[in-house]
């Protein structure tokens, strides 16, 4: 018997199908694509109708109004009900059989609910061997009832232990009534009361269900006189074409149907007279046919694949002829199954089960009784193209519900579902999230979606959920141990398409092991993955082992990768982590513009609140208007913190402020010890109450109930609300993709918007520096990580936006040296001796019966908080292979040794840099030389190569922000208006082919010589086809906006430094440091090379260079000369400069006054 959870209505959707034995046919080329169509008219519990059924059925109330599915007929058990076939004796049947007489009229339908023969696993939903096999003799799920028939001895007549079955059901909130054999045959007042016990479970359980919840059906629902309202025939009508559709699919995979041969199938419905104002006409099968159709005719063409449709005639007949070859199907919606199959093993039974997919809400040790479970194989390598891309689109309207593709969306689409790992790259509010959707339910495998944070997870579900896709989960630190144990159970049993998880669930042994026991997964999709470098890198190590964990546990899985922004850098490290490197795959939009947004960059002139406080009340008019904002800030606590800053304007504007963070916020408080006051920090509230509090003011901004959020960035990430009209940045994020992403939360709602307000407003409140040579010193690429430091140090209060964006990263790191030390001495002192699996644990949690175990290892507090990142390095190099992480009870890692020696200290070393990096491994093994101790040199190498990578790109990320935004405010040559600033930010995400070619000069010297690919453009005239003329300004500036965002990836790039150099040198910004500063860094490696290289790279610096004015080449001269100063002539050739020129009459001087010397000396000896 085949068990299924379907339907498109409201009503008891769980069924069977009997008698359809033969298994699948898994080889079958039409299999996979069956089992997604399966899958997807069982996304959900009620499923959305197709356009096809729409049109004829029309919308259905969105109004719960559940149908209870009841036959009028007196349910056949032939064999089942067990007997006693030695003593003739049937005590069970004989109460089935005299129900109506012993209940009455208003009890009497409890013939048609309950069970016999029901498995006690089963009715728990749980496994527990003591009870294996065992069954009650009658089940009514409607009362949580057990009704056992059964002798006097304690052990039944089964011999089991009745007290002990009965206590271990009362645990799951089931009752047990027994009644005696000897009561029935006597018909004894005993019987009657144990009758009256089951009436009274009956009305309690059912007034209980009223009370918890009146949209599900209790036992007395299912008295009715007829099903005569057309909106309850239309549902009825609705739940058999699904029911239908399901037993087609099922012949399909079988091989009972076939595409190429005409069918016929004999249909017998209920013959229940009473239900005389439901009629399943044939045109209700031909309906569930044609949708069916539809459907697999959309999935074939996205195969390219031309099917023929099957020719299925459908005769309703009383009777069942003789034909063989014919299908036959008893099929009812309103019987409950029974043995009847048992005696008609060529007839097809389609009946309702007895059991509903509701229990749980009622008793929380019940589960859901959901069949549902997905129909799997190897995911498909479709090849979607614009030409069979209308396919595509069937399936967004008639499963989404959306009539056509954003841009940027069917490039992504297109590309994972032709089996390709993929990085999609989408502004904000262009619906990326739809990406995965797509491209997860057209597989017949499980998926799975990693979230950096709680919100969006919840935000993801739950936008989900509002497409009626209702087989998802996330799993989440809000779920206790239980609910996340049957999530992950769900999982791995394949009973969900996705889950939402998050990148520290990848590092525990448990979630490790359900995803080894699936056969089929498609995608791993990683949401905001841009988290996996930004965040991996400074507080959440699990991003950083993410990939090589999915990759070792899901063969064959395909990575989608999903970001509004990243920069080149963040782009890269994703790239390596994914081993994407064919461009092909990284799908984006040339055109990262938003008209509907507007940046505008204020100078707070160091009075940030005020400057707040004067835009809420008169340019934003944000109470009297009531309009949706987020005030973002870089702080949890503190003044400038989001929840001082809630209070602050609540109490100012008398109207309720949210705020938001990631961690609970601390106030400062007395506690007097004595006679000793100190001052100490203490969280406002609890973990449970901060939990409760998040969930509560994330659903009330989305519904309307609080109109202004003070927040962090934990929050822009877990939010999707159309009709936020403005964010304010209280001090600038570190960087242009931070502003982009966080500022996009605004302006979502284009129609409304632009209906209303022209545009939503993104605020910039900058607080500018006033100490520019600290600056200088924090941006300086060459800076080390105690100068940095120190200069955040010193710059003090009034460079406040600077410094909060690099205090805490500073401070809080430590030293190359301490942290290459304490590596060294977590390894050598508590792992060295050690082999295979180890599990470390803090000291101060260290168990006393922990003490004897060899493998367990105590590690000492000052280590244990930074244990995490250790591991990652030591793994890094080899050291260890792997780790897992369990928070049960207290927080330890699992470690897997390797013995290991220097050689492959080194070679690991150069293999994990050179994916970043080529070349660069003996600058670091000069540095650190004198080290002597293997391990703690190597350490050093990879602790100073990953300061140098990560912190010069938090600090140029940060230099390119803040200079944009200092150009608006500057008064002086470079000042911008806000319409630049917002061209600058989006020629920033410009993907071109500049964009490509400036990639690929970034890691080869080939392409600078091709002078026209950058600096010069092609054109066509009226006198020749094509021409080339020099870039002007403007668009000198579009690429130096597109280049910003590749230097911040590669500080070392010859190719990139002296492309930047020339182009700061044709704006006029020179002096900055990505000007002159790049320009010599490059000629200063150039010098190192080949003649023939550095002559044509200097050729094409003086090409460029040629188009300069006066000034402009008389300082590119300059550099140029400073390390090659034997190419004066060359350069003055080219430039027609005066620097060269001087330099020229300098050493022509030189020449003339030594001649003269030389000729002088002979003159004189002649004269003597």
């Amino acid at each position: 018997m085949l068990k299924y959870t379907a339907g498109y209505s409201t009503t008891n959707n769980n069924f069977v199908i009997q008698n359809l034995d033969t298994p699948c046919l898994i080889n079958n080329q039409y299999y996979p694509w069956l089992c997604v169509i399966k899958n997807l008219l069982q996304r959900g519990c009620p499923a959305k109708l197709s356009k096809f059924l729409k049109s004829y059925f029309g919308e259905l109330s969105s109004s719960w109004c559940f149908i209870p599915l009841i036959s009028r007929e007196t349910p056949v058990w032939r064999n089942t009900i067990k007997w006693d076939m030695q003593k003739n004796n049937t005590p069970a049947l004989d109460f089935f059989i005299k129900i109506p007489q012993y209940f009455g009229k208003k009890y009497a339908h409890l013939q048609q609910l309950i069970c016999p023969e029901v498995p006690i696993n089963f009715i728990t939903q749980q496994y527990n061997k003591d009870f294996h096999d065992q069954r009650v003799d009658f089940y009514l799920p409607q009362a949580f009832l057990v009704i056992e028939i059964d002798g006097k001895n304690e052990f039944g007549v089964h011999g089991y232990n009745d007290k002990e079955r009965d206590e271990y059901l009362k645990k799951y909130g089931i009752q047990t009534v027994r009644i005696n054999t000897k009561d029935i045959y006597q018909n004894s007042s005993q019987l009657q009361l144990k009758i009256q016990e089951i009436k009274n479970r009956i009305d309690t359980i059912s007034h209980d269900v009223k009370q918890q919840n009146t949209e599900f059906p209790s036992f007395f629902d299912y008295i009715k006189d007829d099903y005569k309202e057309v909106d309850i025939v239309r549902n009825l009508q609705l739940t058999s074409i699904m029911r239908f559709q399901i037993l087609l699919l099922e012949l399909l995979m079988r091989w009972k149907l076939s595409f190429d041969q005409q069918q016929v199938i004999e249909i017998k419905t209920d013959a229940d007279l009473d239900i005389k104002y439901f009629d399943l006409d044939i045109k209700y099968f031909d309906l569930a046919i044609e949708d069916l159709w539809l459907r697999l005719e959309n999935i074939y063409i996205l195969q390219n694949i031309k099917i023929h449709k099957s020719q299925i005639l459908i005769k309703k007949v009383i009777d069942f002829s003789a034909e063989s070859g014919v299908c036959k199907v008893d099929f009812s919606v309103f019987k409950r199954w029974t043995d009847e199959n048992y005696y008609a093993p060529e007839v097809i039974f389609m009946r309702t089960d007895y059991f509903d997919t509701f229990k749980e809400i009622f008793y929380e040790g019940m589960r859901s009784y959901d069949y549902f479970r997905m129909m799997t194989a190897s995911p498909i390598k479709y090849t979607v193209r614009d030409d069979n891309s209308l396919a595509l689109k069937f399936f967004l309207e008639n499963v989404i519900g959306y009539e056509d593709f954003r841009p940027g969306q069917l490039p992504i689409i297109q590309n994972i579902l032709s089996s390709r790992d993929t990085i999609g790259l989408l502004p904000t509010g262009s619906g990326k999230s739809l990406c995965f959707h797509m491209a997860c339910l057209l597989q017949p495998a499980i998926n799975f979606v990693v979230c950096p944070i709680k919100s969006l997870m919840i935000d993801q579900e739950q936008e989900l959920k509002n497409f009626w896709i209702q087989r998802i989960s996330s799993i989440t630190s809000d779920h206790s141990v239980m609910e996340k144990e049957k999530i992950q159970s769900d999982f791995g049993d394949k009973k969900l398409f996705l889950v939402l998880i998050s990148p520290e669930r990848f590092q525990t042994k448990e979630f490790r092991s359900y995803l080894a026991s699936l056969d089929h997964l498609a995608y791993a999709v990683i949401d905001e993955i841009h988290c996996l470098s930004e965040w991996g890198h400074d507080f959440r190590t699990s991003y950083l082992s993410l990939a090589k964990t999915i990759k070792a546990y899901c063969k064959d899985i395909k990575f989608l990768g999903l970001t509004a922004t990243a920069s080149a850098n963040v782009l890269k490290d994703v790239q390596i982590e994914l081993g994407i490197f064919d461009k092909n795959d990284i799908k984006t939009l040339s055109d990262f513009s938003r008209p509907e947004l507007e940046f505008i960059i204020k100078d707070d002139a160091w009075m940030k609140f005020q400057l707040l406080t004067d835009l809420l009340e008169d340019e934003i008019q944000w109470a009297s208007q009531k309009k949706n904002g987020i005030v973002f800030t870089p702080f949890v606590g503190g003044d400038y913190g989001c929840y001082q800053l809630s209070n602050k304007l609540s109490n100012l504007f008398k109207e309720k402020v949210g705020w938001f963070a990631g961690s609970i916020p601390q106030i400062t408080v007395r506690v007097q010890s004595g006679n000793s006051v100190t001052m100490q920090k203490k969280p406002i509230m609890s973990e449970s109450e901060f939990t409760e509090y998040k969930l509560s003011v994330q659903k009330k901004f989305k519904d309307g109930d609080l109109s202004l959020l003070a927040a962090t960035k934990a929050f822009w990430m877990g939010v999707n609300k159309k009709d936020v009209y403005f964010t304010v940045h209280y001090g600038i994020p570190g960087s242009m993709e931070s502003l982009y992403q966080e500022g996009g939360r605004a302006g979502r709602d284009k129609e409304t918007l632009f209906m209303k307000e022209g545009s939503a407003k993104c605020y910039v409140l900058l607080w500018k520096e006033s100490k520019p040579e600290l600056l200088k010193t924090i941006f300086d690429s060459k800076s080390d990580f105690e100068t940095v430091k120190q200069a955040v140090n010193d710059i003090g209060y009034q460079g406040w936006d600077i410094k909060s964006n690099l205090f805490l990263r500073s401070q809080g790191e430590e030293d190359i040296a301490s942290a290459a030390k304490n590596i060294v001495s977590l390894y050598d002192d508590y792992m060295k001796w050690k082999q295979g699996m180890i599990m470390l644990k803090s000291q101060s949690l260290f168990l006393e019966e922990e003490q004897q175990q060899e493998n367990r290892i105590k590690v000492p507090n000052k280590f244990f908080d930074k244990t995490e990142k250790y591991l990652y390095r030591l793994m890094l190099l080899g050291i260890i292979s792997d780790y897992t992480v369990s928070w049960q009870g207290t927080k330890s890692f699992c470690v897997q040794l390797v013995k290991i020696d220097e050689k492959m200290l080194k070679q690991n070393l150069v293999r994990y840099i050179e994916k970043y990096e080529k070349g660069t491994l003996r600058k670091y093994e000069q540095q650190f030389v004198e080290i002597s101790n293997p391990l703690e040199k190597y350490v050093s190498m990879l602790l100073q190569w990953s300061y140098d990578h990560h912190s010069y790109h938090r600090r140029q990320s940060l230099k390119n922000l803040y200079e944009n935004c200092l150009n608006v405010i500057w008064e002086g040559t470079e000042k911008i208006d806000n319409l630049e600033f917002k061209k600058r930010l989006e020629d920033y995400f410009k993907m071109d082919d500049n964009t490509y070619l400036m990639q690929d000069i970034a890691d080869s010297l080939k392409y600078l010589d091709k002078r026209s690919t950058l600096f010069w453009v092609k054109e066509n005239t009226e006198h020749s086809s094509q021409s080339e003329r020099f870039i002007t300004k403007s668009e000198a500036e579009e690429i130096r906006s597109t280049l910003s965002r590749l230097l911040e990836s590669y500080k070392n790039s010859i190719g990139l430094n002296l492309i930047s150099g020339m182009l700061r040198l044709m704006l006029d910004q020179f002096d900055d440091w990505d000007g002159k500063g790049r320009l010599e860094n490059a000629l200063s490696q150039l010098k190192t090379m080949k003649k023939e290289l550095q002559m044509r790279q200097i050729m094409a610096i003086l090409n460029i260079g040629e188009k300069y004015p006066s000034y402009a080449k008389d300082l590119l001269a300059e550099s140029i000369l400073k390390y090659f100063p034997s190419m004066y002539l060359l350069v003055h050739q080219k430039l027609q400069d005066n620097h060269s020129l001087n330099i020229a009459f300098t050493n022509i001087n030189k020449l003339l006054l030594s001649s003269y010397k030389k000729l002088h000396g002979k003159f004189k000896t002649v004269g003597r």
